[in-house]
């Protein structure tokens, strides 16, 4: 029903919303007593989507004093009872009725309304209906367009007046692709509100006549778009589909990514619970394994023990205790080792220590595929209880089978109705101890499972923080129930912590301890680890590897490249195509080709490949191939690529060749012609389409034939923010739903609360200001500093003033915009006296600037260390002021917010050299998508009479600041090119140094250890390359490292 209604209202937004787009959509709903179920909630949901929407709920009692108001503006009646239809056609002007009866029920319409959609769904009918139209046969135009898609709305443009103008077109596989956005263009000039489309996609479509079927009905209706396909009338609509399986936001804490050892132990592996991230909130049945800031261990000690534990988390420091340290056993390896601590310490607390379970009771172990249900079911049995489990599908059932054959079959029970079958299997005895990981409804049923005097042991603890009521009455058999949080393992009295300690020991030499089966991922992989980890249908443990030890399983994900087949990426802009490569490579492939028109790519892209034959021994192979134009250029693509890497393709990924805002036809024809050439590979398992509106019809076409086909799509792309990369996440599940959707529109997803989550923006643009505003703002603040100095941020310290023994923090502000503003967010998490360096217009050389710094910083603090933080561009800055800092006998700490020379030198070399670069910035930011005004400015012989030529094309509204727009240009070219010409020394600084790099990108040292003596510390941050400014975690990182 709501696909039906959310399809009513783009028919709303087409045909009777264009001529005023500052208007509010308006949708009235005359409801009424007698029928008290309405469509409210789903037009809600609905109209949720569009920012200028009013939904207005009048009682049928009060229509007429509601219609005098609002008779000019509605859009949209929804009518639940037919007594008040006659009343509700006097709003029917422009707009749409809705009229909802029961599924059997027939009202009597007007003559004049017209039937527009009809649905029927849960015992209802919706019908959409319309004022009949009659077409004036002396004011109607009828245009048959010629050429490419694109060049129609000009056409339309240039034909004479007239009541209607009928556009019909006969349009083949290659065109009707690009016919939604021909739509979008049309429906968004007022001047054009009198055109309507008919595209006949259908050969025995009869010619166009205003007076005879199938067009005469068509006509009536009066839509701006109509589609004549498989003799019937229908439009472009997309439905909303919600794909449950989508991982949700995870944020990783930043500090166990970079872990290097606990105490005198070097950690190999880290065992991870849900207590290490933060997770949206969710609903879920099970609560099992949330382990409050506890983390198992595995690695060796500095005599060469091998060992594994339990470590505690405390502000950002990872302890240990003797009694929850053991040795890793020779036949264990150290991944094997991880998995066993803390679900045996648990279990075993949990059942002797608290429950003092005794040989020959009766034992109800909750969950029990989990790692603590497993735990406690072997220690159980080993002690001589008969025990029960509760498993909640066949494939636990299965697994607790073969992990526990002498667990009697029918003990293991069904969790939605395991009280009754426990009764009958005790004959109502019950069970002495339960120990139960179930949060919900279950809880009270489980504790009407205890026996007189039996002991109820809670793991779960959502039930414990929501006080939930079990009733006194349980307490009258003399019963103990008992909250058990893992904390305490930490917290016990030194005999438990004696015996915990033997007990597990002897368990492990007894046989009965034995590790879990387990998914490792490595450090670069942590947030699949948690993606994985959150999933309540997964049995194992999670590790991360920080160190292999050469037992380390691929992790399997929900989609799996097959590794024997090759995968081709083509088209598109170099560094998507590398997106995709790297998702597929992180995916489990082996072997990629990504194929480029281009022949020259970044140093940047370059890097990136190269990361990924190096870190994940992929065959990653780039080559030059012209377009698919052809159906023989398309064969010849798909046999360089076979050729290129060897094996079956198993996959095509294609990418438009330009992303504009009007597509050409190439990229149209592109993905016909690579269909034709593919459809006989019979590896070919997938056929997808990144980007491009023009495939859909292939992907039609082919979906009918039972060929593999997706289209994917965001129309939020264009936007400045749009972050592809992290968007590809979205082809987990797309890609295995069995039911596969053909086409598929992702709509973009409203973050609230932080600003780290909201989407990324790609890396030039973060790099530099992101609007007009802040680049003139920028270039205002230019203007208040003639040469270098430092300036001081407000910060959680009282000020330089006031604790001048207190070492203070030194940033170096990069090129996002006025410097105290973009710093601001950053100075307020830091507990020291936060200094800024202010930087003039023109600054010369790096060495040069820093030079003139260093007298300012010691003026500031007179002796080292020296504390030292550079965001983004100010990183390079930074390492020249440490440089000198170190020659004169200073100490320095270095902080680079993602400043390290490699990573800022690739995104400048991202706009080219010379000329090139200056007409890529200053079109970048102007956002000028215009070829004809770059190649002009690329023949103006310098940087003053570019910027000049560039100015023109101001907008209006920001033509009185182009003085400091001017300003702002100026100083951005000037400080990209000094990192373009400067070199570093050779000599390597020093002192210490701390790499923070956003979570989009992958934890690499960007080339610092050619830089510093020391080992670069490595911190990932939730967030983009501008974002991690904002993000608390790095405020906490910096005032970690200062001393």
């Amino acid at each position: 029903m709501q696909q039906f209604v959310e399809m009513c209202l783009q028919l709303v937004v087409e045909n009777c919303y264009q001529a005023d787009r500052n208007a509010n959509m308006t949708v009235i709903e005359i409801i009424s007593h007698h029928e008290p179920e309405t469509l409210a909630p789903h037009l809600r949901t609905v109209l949720s989507c569009y920012s200028q929407s009013t939904l207005k709920r009048v009682a049928a009692d009060d229509c007429q004093q509601i219609f005098a108001e609002e008779r000019s503006c509605c859009h949209l009646v929804v009518v639940t009872n037919k007594n008040v239809l006659e009343k509700c056609l006097t709003l029917l002007e422009h707009g749409f009725l809705l009229a909802i009866m029961g599924e059997n029920e027939m009202w009597q319409l007007e003559g004049h309304l017209v039937t527009v959609a009809e649905c029927s769904s849960a015992g209802k009918k919706l019908i959409l209906l319309r004022k009949l139209y009659e077409p004036k046969r002396q004011a109607v135009q009828v245009m048959h367009p010629t050429g490419d898609v694109l060049s129609w709305l000009e056409q339309v443009r240039v034909a004479g007046p007239s009541n209607r103008l009928y556009l019909v077109a006969t349009v083949s596989q290659c065109g009707i692709g690009m016919l939604p956005t021909f739509v979008r263009q049309l429906v968004a000039d007022p001047l054009l509100a009198h055109v309507r489309c008919f595209f006949l996609s259908d050969k025995t479509a009869p010619s166009f006549s205003v007076d005879e079927s199938p067009y005469r009905q068509q006509l009536c209706q009066d839509l701006v778009t109509n589609v004549y396909h498989g003799g019937a009338w229908g439009g472009f609509h997309s439905v909303s589909v919600v794909y449950a399986d989508i991982p949700r936001t995870l944020t990783v804490d930043s500090h166990l990514l970079s872990v290097q050892c606990i105490e005198d132990v070097k950690v190999q592996y880290l065992g991870l619970n849900l207590k290490s991230i933060d997770l949206e909130e969710r609903d879920e049945l099970l609560q099992t394994d949330r382990h409050a800031n506890l983390l198992e261990f595995s690695g060796r000690s500095t005599d060469g023990q091998e060992l594994m534990g339990v470590a505690r988390i405390s502000e950002h420091t990872l302890t240990k205790e003797q009694h929850l340290t053991w040795n890793v056993p020779h036949s264990w390896s150290l991944q094997q080792a991880a998995t066993v601590p803390l679900a045996y310490s648990t279990a075993y607390y949990s059942l002797f220590l608290v429950a003092r379970m005794k040989q020959g009771q009766r034992v109800l172990v909750h969950a029990g595929w989990t790692s603590t249900g497993q735990a406690a079911i072997a220690l159980a049995i080993d002690y001589g209880c008969t025990v029960f489990t509760t498993v909640a599908n066949e494939e636990e059932r299965a697994f607790i089978r073969c992990r526990f054959p002498q667990l009697l079959d029918e003990y293991i029970l069904d969790l939605e109705h395991f009280e009754v079958s426990l009764l009958i299997k005790t004959k109502g005895k019950r069970c002495h101890v339960i120990l139960n990981t179930v949060s919900g409804p279950d809880i009270c049923s489980t504790i009407r499972c205890l026996a007189r005097h039996g002991r109820f042991i809670q793991l779960a603890q959502a039930d414990l923080t929501r006080n939930k009521g079990v009733g006194m009455e349980i307490f009258l058999k003399d019963t103990a129930i008992f909250g058990v949080v893992t904390s305490s393992l930490f917290n016990m009295p030194s005999e438990w912590k004696k015996a915990l300690h033997f007990a597990v020991q002897g368990g492990i030499e007894k046989g009965v301890v034995q590790p879990f089966k387990c998914a490792a991922f490595p450090r670069q992989q942590a947030q699949q680890a948690f993606r994985t980890l959150s999933d309540v249908h997964h049995i194992g443990k999670v590790l991360l590897t920080l160190s292999a030890d050469g037992h380390s399983k691929m992790q399997q994900f929900r989609f799996r490249c097959d590794l024997k087949s090759s995968y081709l990426v083509a088209g598109g802009k170099a560094e998507q195509c590398v997106d995709v490569a790297e998702w597929l490579v992180l995916h489990g492939a082996c072997q990629v080709v990504i194929a480029l028109c281009s022949k020259s790519v970044s140093n940047q892209v370059t890097r990136r490949i190269g990361l990924l034959r190096s870190c994940h021994n992929a065959h990653v192979v780039l080559v030059s191939t012209p377009a698919a134009t052809t159906v023989t250029s398309a064969t010849n693509l798909l046999h360089v690529a076979t050729l290129a890497v060897g094996g079956k393709l198993g996959a095509i990924f294609i990418l438009p060749a330009e992303l504009t805002d009007h597509e050409n036809g190439i990229t149209a024809s592109a993905v016909l012609h690579l269909d034709a050439a593919s459809r006989s590979i019979k590896t070919l398992r997938h056929f997808v389409c990144l980007l491009s509106e023009a495939s859909w019809w292939t992907c039609e076409a082919r979906h009918r034939e039972g060929l593999p086909a997706l289209s994917v799509h965001w129309p939020h792309s264009k936007r400045k923010g749009f972050n592809f990369r992290n968007s590809l996440q979205i082809l987990d599940t797309l890609l295995t739903t069995e039911n596969q959707d053909q086409i598929v529109i992702v709509t973009e997803e409203k973050c609230d609360g932080d600003r780290s989550k909201g989407l990324s923006v790609t890396s030039v643009d973060a790099f530099l200001p992101t609007s007009l505003n802040e680049l003139a703002a920028f270039g205002e603040d230019l203007l208040t500093c003639s040469s270098c100095c430092l300036e001081e941020l407000p910060s959680l310290s009282p000020g330089k003033a006031f604790v001048k023994e207190v070492p203070s923090v030194f940033i170096i502000p990069g090129l996002q915009g006025p410097p105290a503003e973009v710093l601001k967010p950053l100075a307020r998490q830091i507990m020291f006296p936060t200094l800024y360096a202010k930087l003039p217009q023109t600054i010369g050389s790096l060495a040069e600037t820093a030079s003139i710094l260093v007298k300012q910083v010691q003026a500031a603090q007179t002796k080292g260390p020296y504390n030292l933080v550079g965001v983004s561009w100010g990183g390079v800055l930074t390492l020249e002021l440490a440089k000198i800092l170190e020659e004169q006998g200073a100490k320095t700490r270095v902080v680079l917010l993602d400043g390290a020379l490699e990573t800022t030198r690739s995104m400048v070399e991202l706009l080219n050299h010379g000329a090139r670069l200056d007409a890529n910035l200053i079109c970048r930011l102007l956002q000028i998508n215009n070829t004809k005004l770059h190649e002009e400015l690329l023949e103006l012989p310098d940087w003053s009479s570019r910027l000049s030529r560039a100015m023109l094309e101001l907008p209006h509204k920001m033509q009185s600041r182009e003085e400091h727009l001017r300003i702002a240009f100026t100083a951005l070219a000037d400080r990209i090119s000094s990192i373009l010409q400067y070199q570093h020394s050779e000599t390597l600084l020093s002192g210490e140094v701390t790499l923070v790099r956003p979570t989009s990108e992958s934890e690499d040292n960007c080339g610092l250890t050619k830089v510093f003596k020391q080992t670069v510390n490595i911190w990932m941050v939730e967030g983009n390359h501008k974002t991690i400014l904002y993000n608390r975690e790095t405020g906490k990182i910096i005032n970690s490292f200062v001393t």
